[in-house]
């Protein structure tokens, strides 16, 4: 039996950057580029002597990024792999639990190389010091026949610290991660390679109690990746939805489009779309 269509010819208005101030808009980045350390890294809170080329920039709300957002960067040498996170949170390092992250100030980091890590990272502030929690888990990690926790990362060679901006309203934290810890089996580490990572930082509201609110966040994350997945699925469960960290063979590089760039780059204004409907078809939706 033939069918017969009926052809029409709709046209789209595409407004693109309206939406972008109207709405919360949350980063999404999917590379992380670690560049040679170009001198000794003295871990204490400054990045004075870093090269921030490659920092990528994590916020929840683009209309909120000047108050509430982190800028994350990584270098590596032949000892180490570094991270800075610099903040701007309007009651930093407020975290008032010894044995809880993630519930105020803090970071979680999540990084495989030979095993997948679990990183909490916060500033405790009754005893103002700096303080990590770090292990591999089975969920993460079916080869492994029991968790991997490593009892106290500083004495392996792990650095944290902290330091508050002058206006109060941001913070630096500085964190340096042997390969000798990061890695179990050999080190396997040159320009070119390729580690999954994905991050959760965390704003508190000033109590730094788990008894609050927080603004909590996922970033760097594999393309397509549903950030509103839950359990199975997740960043928590699988690292195929993790995105990638790339160890730069140089420095100084060129920055990476900004999502207003690349939105820019979208076509904009009067599509024309044609759609074929069945003629007997009563009603037809089209979702763009």
């Amino acid at each position: 039996m033939s069918r017969h269509f009926i052809t029409l010819i709709c046209l789209l208005l595409v407004v693109l950057m309206a939406p972008l101030g109207a709405l919360a808009q949350p980063s999404l980045n999917h590379l992380l580029r670690a560049v040679p350390a170009p001198g000794p890294v003295t871990i204490d809170g400054s990045v004075g002597e870093w090269d921030l080329s490659g920092q990528i920039w994590l916020y929840a709300d683009r209309g909120t990024r000047d108050v509430n957002s982190v800028r994350i960067a990584a270098m590596y040498d032949e000892e180490a792999f570094y991270l800075a996170a610099v903040w701007r949170d309007p009651s930093p390092m407020i975290h008032r639990l010894a044995h809880k992250a993630g519930k105020s100030d803090s970071l979680t980091i999540f990084i495989q190389t030979d095993v997948a890590w679990g990183i909490s990272t916060w500033y405790y502030t009754t005893d103002q010091k700096p303080l990590l929690g770090m292990s591999a888990g089975t969920r993460l990690n079916p080869q492994l026949s029991a968790d991997i926790r490593i009892e106290d990362p500083f004495a392996e060679g792990v650095e944290s610290a902290y330091q508050k901006d002058a206006d109060g309203k941001g913070y630096v934290h500085e964190l340096k991660l042997p390969w000798s810890v990061l890695f179990r089996g050999e080190k396997r580490v040159k320009p070119g390679a390729r580690l999954r990572m994905v991050f959760n930082p965390r704003w508190g509201f000033g109590q730094g109690t788990s008894g609050f609110k927080t603004t909590s966040y996922t970033d760097l994350v594999a393309p397509g990746y549903d950030r509103s997945t839950r359990g199975e699925g997740s960043y928590g469960y699988t690292t195929s939805v993790w995105g990638e960290c790339v160890l730069m063979a140089e420095g100084n590089l060129e920055p990476m489009p900004t999502l207003e760039e690349k939105v820019a780059e979208l076509p904009q204004g009067v599509i024309p779309l044609t759609v074929e409907v069945p003629l007997p078809a009563k009603k037809f939706t089209v979702v763009i």
